[in-house]
């Protein structure tokens, strides 16, 4: 998986859950556990992918 191809799927995450936002506004707990979660893979995805490029590199 390359940097873009990690961004991309972020993109794809957080306009997900925007939509469940807006669906779902009454459940503004599980909207911010969510974003919790999606950036906690941000960091996990950003170290893999600087890991990897130090090790190719």
């Amino acid at each position: 998986m390359s940097y873009v191809d990690a961004l991309d799927l972020e993109l794809e995450i957080m306009i997900v859950l925007m939509s469940l936002f807006r669906s779902f506004e009454g459940l503004c707990g599980v909207a911010v556990v969510s974003l919790l979660i999606v950036l906690a893979l941000k960091l996990d995805i950003y170290r893999v992918v600087h890991g990897a490029s130090m090790i190719v590199v």
